[in-house]
Parts: C-alpha cells; structure tokens; sequence
C-alpha cells in the first residue's frame, strides 16, 4: 500500500484540474521507490469510479511521470484508477505504469488533500 497526496492543480489551458503525488508507506526504503506524480485535467469532482491511461494521445486528459530521488523527470506509460475523487475527501485508488526502460511500478494508494489554494488563469 502506497500513500499520497491530492492537490488542486491547473490544466495546460489553465483549467480545472487534481494531481496526485504517490509515495512509499513509512517502512519502504525511500531509495526503492521514487515519486509518481498524475495530473489529471478536469475538476476533482468525480462522485464514482474513473480510470485514466497514459499517455493521452489528444492531450487533454493528463499526464503522469516518475521522479527518481536523483536524475531527470521520466514519463510513463500506464494506468491510474480512482474510486472516486472529491475535494477534502481521503481518495483511493490504483496505478500500473512502466516506464521507458520497462521498470513497472504498481499497487493500490490512499491519498489526503494537502488543501492549498490554486489559482489558474
């Protein structure tokens, strides 16, 4: 089980939009695991189920990509799914993504809101 956190964020076009930072549980070697960040590009008002894949062709669903603890910014390949998404409410939820080198990274995550405001446009 991983955890995370949720905060509010801006589209490209400066829309409504979540991300979501995902990281090892206390016990995990912080080394083993880098960060997963998703961004997705709609409100986080999502009452049910979503699942989103990556990379987004159209470029207007979001984007998700890995950072080691030393080296560059990664994108990856692969899947996010949330129970269900809305605003100062704990989110659960799973990915599965590979990066370019086919290193796979995976499992279940709870996340809270971080509640900082954002303003875009």
């Amino acid at each position: 089980m991983f955890y995370g956190e949720v905060s509010r964020d801006c589209a490209p076009w400066d829309g409504a939009a979540f991300s979501v930072s995902i990281q090892p549980v206390a016990g995990l070697k912080k080394m083993d695991f880098p960060l997963i960040h998703v961004s997705v590009w709609q409100a986080p008002g999502l009452r049910g189920a979503a699942h989103f894949a990556f990379p987004d062709s159209t470029e207007k669903i979001g984007a998700a990509f890995i950072q080691p603890r030393s080296g560059s910014v990664t994108p990856l390949s692969g899947t996010v799914s949330f129970k269900r998404v809305m605003p100062n409410e704990t989110t659960e939820g799973q990915f599965d993504f590979v990066d370019p080198n086919g290193r796979r990274y995976s499992g279940k995550f709870t996340a809270t809101w971080n509640g900082k405001m954002v303003m875009c446009g």
